[in-house]
């Protein structure tokens, strides 16, 4: 495997060298102490004369400085400088024809961007910046315009990078590093990057270097504090998913994967690296979910890039095969995708709705369960309907024949359809182009005992507002005294359908689509109510208790919640109970404090907290006593109105809860004690009555359902 993943390499080396139209050759001059860097780029268009236009137009950042807008073969004039972050220029090339064309570029500036939190990962704890040169460290990318950004040739280029810095920094890019030196008191850092990328990394601090190897794949960890554990914890389980990928996919794209501890709080995925957050590499779950998913993110975006201007695929891919196949080998997949439908059914409405062939990035709850969440389960879709075997050859297809190209939604298409005789175009149509979610509703559901024999009959609509969708449904019958269950797909294409299947055994049970294999609009009955429910809501009513004594610091809490409901667009309104005789007609409605007179309607929730085990309740127990006591529950009467409660004993720890809780948002009920505070338990209410699943009711006696549905293999056991 190893051997052939070389020699796969040498094949991509030779491609990428001979084929990219554009080669930087960047010499980087980094000054700390001044947030200022100056830089040669010599640029090599590998184009004669006549194939590269007479001018070309690129971006570049707005405090970098030409020392000449003319050199020996060029002419640079300002075209645009309307933009608050970059200018656009023009270069007429004035070279003999039939020459490959070489020029030098030479500018200087500050770049002292701001860290501020992201509208969108707040809830995560998340900043991002376009680009800076600080104390603390060097971030500088596509998104700084720090080098040329061609609009009007080549989007993708091969470069070198050499950095001159600080002796006690060092420096991460793309591709390989092929030196680093000290110097008369600078440290000079080289990478080499021949594949093709759409943008160039300069991330530099201080830190501690931790190196191995997985086969021919180079595993590094740059730290800010020396950690031995952290970096070889890191290092096994970066070569066991570059293991498993390179079994699914292919030869993993690049020399290197390098864990790098970032100044802020990140979660990127670059080339041939990962940029995380101080606190987010300690966390112990990241390992098994965030992590891997910026190691996939090397195949999927960063080596197979996305053609934007027909929406981004990579994310919902990346997602299915990192976050989902974790969960599903874990035997979690059904309850991952319960997750992502719900994501779906909370935050996306009729105003924020858009197709996945519009979707770019994620600025929002809503464009995240569309961008990750739509295009994840259309990916399962596609497996459950050709299965796993066809769907692996297809995907590794896609990556063979479009590493270090763009690729789109169509391409993934091209190679699924090689495998199939069925017309592909039809599915992929719907799903990337078509708005919205079928919302399916089972009804007329009876037997009929005919000749030593039952007939099952039901129907299934399509009751969503648009048009309907051409859908694969799961159906499982549990029949009498049998112990496997009857499972068969229908298809659904009509507002309504009647469907009839004749059984020898008398069915017991019938559900739809159980396992959450097909995406839909959840009907609320189908799903635990959680947090999400409360983050998606756009009406948010947040009711004080005015009799507590400790009103003032949750009125604090109402208030930094509002700012941030209200930087989503979302509308807050903030009451005490003194001021309410009945809850108001809010979709969410936040109940705080012990002493709330409207904490009586907490007892809705009782049944549910009944079915709680005992080690649960015990803990539930000590949170309402001496700790910080949330959860979540549906108005029985309105099951559109959604009731959360929050109490705390400890409002040492507010802060940190409020920054928590938003992680936390598909569970039902949760506890938290300490000052940080500690989360001590969480979980989902258990669905008691879903509706499309029917119980057939019996006069002589509840015949016992035996069946259960058999465990599925996760993707490529």
């Amino acid at each position: 495997m190893r051997v052939f993943t070389l020699f796969f390499l040498i094949l991509f080396y030779l491609f990428s060298t001979t084929a990219q139209p554009l080669h930087h050759e960047i010499i980087a001059k980094v000054n700390i102490a001044e947030k200022s860097i100056q830089v040669n780029d010599r640029i090599t268009f590998n184009d004669t004369m006549q194939e590269v236009p007479a001018n070309i137009e690129f971006r570049l950042n707005k405090k970098l400085q030409f020392e000449s807008l003319r050199g020996v073969n060029f002419r640079i004039t300002l075209a645009n400088s309307e933009d608050p972050d970059f200018n656009i220029y023009s270069m007429e090339i004035i070279e003999i024809s039939g020459k490959l064309i070489t020029v030098d570029l030479n500018y200087q500036g500050t770049i002292e961007g701001n860290i501020e939190k992201s509208k969108y990962d707040y809830s995560r704890g998340f900043s991002e910046t376009k680009g800076i040169i600080s104390d603390n460290g060097v971030y500088l990318a596509g998104s700084t315009f720090w080098i040329p950004e061609f609009t009007t040739y080549s989007s993708l280029f091969s470069f070198t990078l050499q950095v001159e810095i600080a002796k006690e920094w060092n420096v991460m890019s793309q591709g390989e590093r092929t030196f680093n030196r000290i110097s008369n008191e600078v440290r000079i850092v080289k990478y080499v990057c021949e594949n093709p990328m759409d943008e160039v990394y300069l991330v530099a601090s201080q830190w501690t270097e931790y190196a191995d190897s997985c086969g021919n794949v180079l595993v590094q960890s740059f730290l800010r504090k020396a950690d031995n554990e952290l970096a070889e914890r890191y290092k096994k389980v970066t070569c066991n998913y570059l293991s498993l990928y390179e079994n699914l996919i292919g030869p993993y794209p690049f020399s290197k994967f390098a864990l790098v501890e970032n100044f802020w709080e990140t979660g990127y995925g670059m080339p041939s690296f990962t940029l995380l957050g101080e606190k987010v590499i300690r966390f112990p779950w990241i390992l098994h979910s965030s992590y891997p998913h910026e190691l996939l993110h090397n195949y999927w975006g960063n080596s197979v890039y996305v053609d934007y201007s027909q929406g981004n695929w990579c994310e919902g891919i990346t997602a299915y095969m990192a976050d989902h196949l974790i969960k599903e080998r874990n035997g979690e997949g059904n309850e991952y995708r319960r997750s992502t439908l719900q994501k779906y059914a909370d935050f996306v409405n009729p105003s924020n709705e858009i197709t996945l062939s519009t979707f770019i990035n994620r600025n929002s709850p809503a464009e995240e369960a569309i961008g990750y969440g739509k295009c994840l389960m259309m990916n399962h879709m596609l497996r459950m309907k050709l299965g796993d075997e066809v769907f692996l050859k297809a995907y590794a297809d896609f990556y063979k024949n479009h590493i270090y190209t763009t690729a789109s939604y169509n391409d993934i298409k091209a190679s699924f359809q090689p495998f199939v005789s069925e017309d592909l175009t039809p599915f992929f149509e719907q799903w990337v182009n078509q708005k919205g979610a079928p919302s399916i509703q089972l009804s007329n559901v009876h037997v009929r005992n005919e000749n030593d024999s039952f007939t099952l009959l039901f129907n299934l609509s399509q009751v969503q507002k648009n048009d309907t969708f051409d859908i694969d449904l799961p159906v499982v019958v549990y029949l009498e005294d049998k112990m496997d269950v009857f499972q068969c797909t229908v298809n659904l294409q009509d507002r309504s359908k009647q469907f009839i299947f004749k059984f020898k055994e008398r069915p017991l049970k019938i559900e739809i689509d159980p396992e959450f294999d097909v995406f839909r609009l959840l009907d609320k009955g189908e799903v635990p109510a959680s947090l999400s429910r409360m983050y998606g809501s756009q009406t948010i009513t947040i009711i004080l208790p005015k009799g507590d004594p400790n009103y003032y610091d949750y009125e604090n809490m109402a208030n930094d919640w509002k700012k941030n409901f209200t930087s989503e667009g979302k509308k807050v309104d903030i009451i005490t109970d003194r001021d309410l005789s009945n809850l108001p007609s809010s979709s969410a409605i936040w109940i705080f404090g012990f002493k709330n007179k409207f904490a009586v309607y907490n007892q809705i929730a009782e049944k549910l907290i009944e079915t709680l085990d005992t080690n649960l309740k015990t803990k539930w127990k000590a949170a309402q006593d001496s700790g910080i006591l949330v959860f979540v529950y549906s108005n029985p009467e309105n099951i559109q109105q959604t009731f959360a409660f929050a109490g705390l004993n400890n409002f040492e720890a507010m802060s940190g809860f409020t920054a928590r809780l938003p992680h936390y948002s598909k569970y039902s009920y949760l506890g938290f004690q300490g000052k940080l505070p500690a989360n001590t338990f969480n979980g989902v209410w258990p669905v008691i009555n879903s509706p499309l699943s029917y119980t057939f009711k019996f006069a002589n006696g509840q015949p016992p359902v035996k069946a259960k549905l058999p465990q599925r293999k996760a993707l490529g056991d």
